[in-house]
């Protein structure tokens, strides 16, 4: 029972901190103020169910993960799948606390269950030492998160499940062992520490080569695609060709007849036959860098974009050759304008506005779009991949290239800006 007051005061720090990392890593749904309030509200009834079961129940275990995911669910956007292990592994944080303070600073009386001994200084020291340790795992887990982003299916998240929760079994009832046994050697207590440590290091290198090998068939299926555009898009410019071409060659024949029709006084005539030649002459719109991949990908992207209702403008200046892989281009220009298509999709007038030019030897790009006021509170994302990963790529990009990524809402405009050092060949 939760009876002594810092002990209270404890667990309200505890889930602070719990909650804490669940806002960094998480997409909210609600307003911070709401999210905060259905957590507190979470906090109690986490509290009054964790008071009223045994220690040694099983159900003191299932009750945190099952209660916290069903609410979880509601007030964050990601899968549950995901809410659930990161679940896991903040109550593994809290397990793994209690396995620290029970092989270095918590006294005999304690690991006996009575949390009142000692002196009251005692007391606040032991609760700091173990929120300071807490702390550190928190931190450690948060810039880990935040730096590796974690892509996995449902399937491969499933099966990551399984070790965080066995792990929290297992220091769950070994916790137990100890207070029913507290002389137990402190060698064994450490050599188990240290398993647990090393196998949750070696699970997560396991999960960023699995992340890293699903961003690359990601990758490789959007290049795939790209081949399969550029060849429909060498295909247009052929034919595009071949019209001008014909054009060329029957010019003399076409100004004679409309000459001779301006000569009969069949003004309309010629007017309609010249209107006529110029759609003939004028193509299908390709040409809007001289880049060939991205012109591919562009042509692509705008038609979708038209089909969709958006106003487009496209002012690119991007040499045929120029410093910078084409998958890196693809993937920043891909990046860019599904996001600006995505956000701009619900707003009122729906635009889109790209521009790029080459100074020295850096590549500029501009884009700004509209943006829905739904869509101002969403993290926007690479279709298929997790929300935030979008913008950690285009920095990822930048960085490359020695350059900078940077973005900003203005009233109901999405600007970002990316600079690139390129080298134009």
């Amino acid at each position: 029972m939760y009876s002594d007051p810092l002990d209270i005061l404890d667990n309200i720090l505890v889930f602070i901190m719990y909650f804490g990392v669940c806002h960094q890593l998480l997409t909210r749904r609600y307003s911070l103020s709401g999210t905060i309030l259905a957590e507190s509200i979470l906090f109690v009834v986490h509290m009054l169910i964790g008071n009223s079961l045994p220690f040694r129940s099983v159900w003191r275990i299932l009750y945190w993960p099952m209660l916290h995911v069903a609410v979880l669910c509601v007030l964050y956007r990601e899968k549950w799948y995901r809410i659930l292990s990161l679940v896991l592994l903040l109550i593994l944080g809290v397990w793994l606390t209690e396995l620290i303070g029970i092989m270095t600073y918590y006294p005999p009386e304690l690991l006996h269950g009575d949390l009142k001994s000692g002196s009251l200084a005692d007391r606040i020291l032991i609760r700091f030492l173990m929120l300071l340790s807490l702390g550190l795992i928190y931190w450690v887990l948060l810039l880990f998160l935040k730096k590796n982003i974690i892509v996995l299916s449902k399937q491969q998240y499933l099966l990551f499940i399984g070790f965080p929760f066995s792990v929290v079994v297992f220091i769950h009832f070994w916790a137990v062992s100890v207070l029913q046994t507290p002389n137990v050697n402190s060698i064994y207590m450490f050599f188990s520490l240290s398993i647990c440590l090393i196998s949750f290091g070696l699970i997560f290198v396991v999960l960023f080569r699995t992340t890293n090998l699903n961003i690359l068939e990601i990758e490789n299926r959007r290049l795939a695609h790209q081949i399969e555009l550029q060849q429909k898009h060498y295909e247009g410019l052929s034919k595009q060709y071949d019209n001008v071409r014909i054009m060329r060659h029957d010019i003399a024949k076409h100004m004679n007849v409309i000459k001779a029709l301006l000569y009969e006084g069949k003004n309309r005539e010629a007017v309609e036959y010249f209107a006529e030649i110029q759609e003939l002459s004028s193509g299908n719109g390709y040409g809007i860098c001289e880049h060939p991949i991205a012109d591919a990908f562009l042509y692509s992207f705008n038609e979708s974009a038209i089909s969709a209702g958006v106003r487009t403008s496209f002012s690119i200046n991007l040499p045929s050759e120029i410093g910078i892989a084409p998958s890196d281009l693809i993937c920043l220009f891909g990046n860019l304008l599904d996001n600006a298509l995505e956000a701009c999709a619900d707003s009122d007038e729906p635009f889109i506005v790209v521009r790029s030019t080459v100074i020295g030897d850096f590549l500029l790009i501009s884009m700004d779009n509209s943006i829905s006021q739904s869509a101002k509170k969403e993290i926007r994302h690479i279709p298929q991949l997790p929300r935030g990963l979008g913008t950690i790529i285009l920095q990822q990009i930048a960085s490359k290239y020695s350059g900078s990524f940077t973005s900003s809402i203005q009233k109901d405009r999405f600007h970002c800006e990316v600079t690139l050092k390129a080298g134009v060949v």
